[in-house]
């Protein structure tokens, strides 16, 4: 499910967690892992501490490389569109966010044709165009007892007089032997508990347990059944997209390419900051490809490269950055 909240650009390591707390702990849990990219607030000691304690792995893209979190960038893409379409202006931009976070919940997904609310509770929200829709049993307000009506009667809605037995009345009667055994009788009936024996069982002082109403297992297997068939069917179209989406990448970019240790490749400048590639101002007239670097480590389909410090990148990149550094030949004299 998406979750948004607006925060200010100078968010910090302790705030990201104080938001991932209150927006996603409170209503799923702890998860297992979590996929973002390498933003300083992800890879500061207080993050990467707290979730080690917690015993969730952080999981970073390699450098330059969003694809790995393809769903986090979808859903900024959508956002934007949403909010450039709907906000009259800069500042109000935050006031569509519960609206919009709505509406993502409750679109469809390609990946399972499901939307994530009934993914995540197996039904569907009423939407504010139903809201006025009334059934006719409406007037049946139930209680918070489960199964009960709610009192009709005017004299008991109506009444301010808390509903005491009679003998709990208020005595007005004098300070005598009389009324202190008056008031005996009042508390004994209020509360249930004989005064004049300090011996008397606690469960005395609770109500009587409800009578349990008989369970339809039939339905309860019903409910059990449909809600495994749904995580199923999510989880088998999630791998599903997940193997449609991998075989396109290996078709359209990574071709199968593979390197070795030790062997030396030229780096892709799509997506890096232009002052770690060229001092010339401009990003125009960067090249394309920079390098050659060294290979110091292959990791499956991500390979850490001999970079220089002063570039301010993560050394480790997706194969499909690459491309192997063939030397220039000099044609004979």
């Amino acid at each position: 499910m998406v979750h948004l909240a607006p925060v200010a650009a100078e968010v910090t390591a302790d705030e990201s967690a104080e938001l991932f707390l209150d927006l996603v702990f409170r209503h799923h849990g702890l998860p297992e892992s979590i996929v973002s990219d390498r933003d300083p607030r992800f890879t500061s000691a207080f993050w990467t501490r707290l979730f080690a304690l917690l015993g969730t792995r952080l999981l970073m893209s390699t450098a330059a490389h969003p694809e790995t979190d393809g769903q986090t960038e979808r859903v900024n893409r959508v956002l934007e569109d949403v909010l450039r379409s709907y906000a009259t202006s800069f500042a109000s931009w935050s006031s569509f966010l519960p609206m919009a976070e709505f509406a993502l919940n409750n679109s469809t997904h390609a990946s399972t044709g499901l939307t994530p609310f009934f993914v995540n509770n197996a039904r569907y929200p009423r939407v504010p165009a139903l809201l006025a829709v009334r059934s006719s049993n409406a007037a049946a307000v139930s209680t918070l007892g489960g199964g009960g009506m709610a009192p009709t009667s005017k004299s008991a809605q109506d009444s301010s007089e808390p509903l005491l037995p009679q003998s709990a009345k208020p005595n007005t009667g004098d300070a005598t032997l009389e009324g202190h055994a008056l008031h005996g009788v009042a508390y004994e009936d209020l509360f249930a508990v004989d005064v004049a024996s300090p011996a008397t069982s606690a469960a005395a002082n609770f109500a009587p347990a409800a009578t349990p109403t008989p369970i339809d297992s039939a339905a309860v297997s019903e409910f059990l059944l449909h809600r495994q068939a749904v995580t199923r069917f999510v989880r088998d179209a999630l791998q599903a997209a997940v193997d449609r989406h991998k075989a396109n990448a290996d078709r359209r970019g990574r071709k199968n390419m593979s390197f070795f240790r030790g062997e030396r490749v030229r780096l892709s400048t799509d997506g890096i900051q232009g002052t770690a590639v060229t001092n010339l101002g401009t990003n125009k007239l960067a090249p394309r490809f920079i390098g050659p670097f060294k290979i110091l480590k292959v990791i499956g389909d991500a390979y850490t490269l001999d970079i220089p410090t002063a570039m301010r990148l993560h050394p480790t990149f997706y194969v499909g950055r690459l491309k192997l550094y063939v030397p220039a030949t000099l044609p004979a004299p």
